[in-house]
């Protein structure tokens, strides 16, 4: 024994067997069961990019996103707002190389710049755009019962999860078509 306190893959449920546990250091319970989704949001939409029944690092997730968007829309997108995780090295590196802007907060100690009024209400602007994200997956789990997936086959909780987005895009095309009869 090395001291470490883990079990790779190891089975919670008898019904479910493909659910892991997945340890959240800041959440309140601190360990949570069930899938992990990257998804991206475009124009209030969200869409899923990325399903995993495994705990794993959402870095990685950057090239998996903008492939997704190029594929749906025939182009890359002109900015990248996304959580501070996805903000490392390698990920900046990635964005300016395909010369994607980064709405996000720049590494390392702040400039002059950086301390002007108009470049923190730019950045406020941008956490709030990055908050919605956060807030889609409150409101999928709270609303849509994201949360509760009981599928006993993983792509049937796969497809189970997608129904709930789906059910959540279908809204807001409702509330935006009524947006525009009033």
């Amino acid at each position: 024994m090395k001291g470490i306190h883990q079990c790779d893959n190891r089975i919670v449920s008898i019904f479910q067997p493909h659910v892991r546990p997945i340890v959240r250091v800041k959440a309140k319970a601190k360990v949570e069961f069930g899938g992990k989704i990257g998804a991206s949001i475009v124009d209030g939409y969200t869409f899923i990019d990325h399903h995993s029944w495994e705990a794993y690092n959402e870095c990685d997730d950057l090239m998996t996103h903008l492939r997704c968007y190029k594929r749906r829309f025939g182009c890359l997108p002109e900015k990248f707002e996304g959580d501070t995780i996805y903000m490392n090295r390698t990920n900046r590196r990635i964005l300016r190389f395909l010369r994607i802007e980064i709405g996000g907060k720049p590494l390392g100690r702040p400039s002059k710049e950086q301390l002007t009024e108009e470049y923190r209400t730019a950045m406020a602007k941008n956490i709030g755009e990055r908050n919605e994200i956060e807030a889609t997956f409150g409101t999928g789990k709270r609303v849509y019962k994201a949360n509760d997936i009981r599928a006993k086959l993983p792509d049937t909780g796969k497809s189970w999860t997608a129904a709930c987005y789906f059910a959540k895009k279908c809204d807001e095309v409702l509330k935006r078509a009524y947006s525009c009869l009033v």
